[in-house]
């Protein structure tokens, strides 16, 4: 092989290298390309249904507090409803009890009146 023919073969050769290593290249931006648009839509599913299970968190927790406060506002009408009772069927003798008590210190002091 002449001198000549040797070098064009060698250039031939480092041409050919660099289409290859040019097409690698190009190969390799275009995966990153894509490797960073998949990364940019699973980070955007990832917070919508990071928001999706928020919202649900928050009206599972709404609920909870209207049931809770339902609850216990139940117990305050039952327990307002319990001293109302009591109160009706008590009334006349907690009027006379403290009437006994009030003319009880009254005569006690001598405030008798006239």
């Amino acid at each position: 092989m002449r001198h000549s023919d040797m070098i064009n073969s060698i250039v031939e050769a480092e041409h050919h290298a660099r289409e290859i290593t040019d097409k690698a290249e190009e190969k390799r931006r275009h995966l990153d390309e894509e490797v960073a648009q998949a990364v940019c839509q699973m980070e955007k599913e990832y917070e919508e249904k990071a928001k999706l299970q928020i919202e649900q968190a928050k009206r599972e927790e709404e609920a909870l507090r209207q049931r809770s406060l339902a609850e216990l506002e139940g117990r305050l009408q039952s327990a307002m409803d319990d001293l109302e009772k009591k109160s009706q069927i008590q009334h006349d003798a907690w009027v006379d009890a403290l009437f006994s008590h009030i003319v009880g210190e009254e005569a006690e002091r001598g405030d008798g009146g006239c």
